[in-house]
């Protein structure tokens, strides 16, 4: 009996490994690419999620779905995280700061569409053949820690806007070229501006 359940639970293990991998190409593109470039890997994917989901039986539990997913996420979110330098803010190339910020927050709101296109694809294709696996996963868990980064990324985008207000512009600006700080006037001017160098 022993005997019997240790090979079948190898079995499904080597199962789950060799239908896990088929993960291993896509997320190995994540792991290398911008923002914009993930929005393009989204949907392959979450194609892989759907046929690891649909095949084995350790991923039709919710939890283990939403484990996933949560891994993807994460992964994404780092990806993005990567690609914002902050130090371009201060030293003046707001451009390209704000620019990475605008990818990232794209790609953050991309990933939540991808995820509701393939889930209702998922659930279409479960009521209608009537067997598979319907995903009711709560989108609120699933996704706060990506809200909580887009909604972020929204914030530094209004604030480098602020930035880009009271920054002096060059005539004919160049695409990542250093901008001068602000200079303040008034009786105090001279020493806010140097508080800020």
């Amino acid at each position: 009996e022993l005997s019997k359940r240790l090979q079948e639970g190898t079995s499904e293990a080597e199962r789950n490994l060799k239908f896990v991998e088929i993960l291993t190409e896509p997320c190995e593109k994540l792991e290398h690419a911008t923002p914009k470039e993930i929005q393009s890997l989204l949907p392959h994917i979450l194609q892989c999620v759907r046929l690891i989901c649909s095949f084995l039986k350790f991923y039709k539990r919710k939890d283990k779905i939403e484990s996933l997913l949560s891994k993807i996420s994460n992964q994404i979110i780092k990806r993005c995280r990567s690609e914002i330098d902050v130090s371009n803010f201060f030293h003046g190339k707001v451009e390209i700061f704000q620019q990475s910020l605008s990818d990232s927050l794209q790609c953050g709101l991309e990933w939540k569409r991808a995820y509701r296109r393939t889930s209702a694809a998922v659930n279409r294709s479960a009521t209608k053949g009537g067997r598979g696996v319907v995903w009711k996963l709560d989108e609120t868990a699933l996704f706060s820690v990506t809200d909580a980064f887009v909604q972020r990324c929204h914030d530094m985008l209004e604030m480098s806007e602020a930035q880009t207000q009271f920054m002096s512009i060059s005539a004919s600006p160049q695409p990542g070229s250093i901008n001068t700080r602000p200079i303040f006037g008034g009786t105090s001017g001279a020493e806010i501006t140097r508080s800020l160098q």
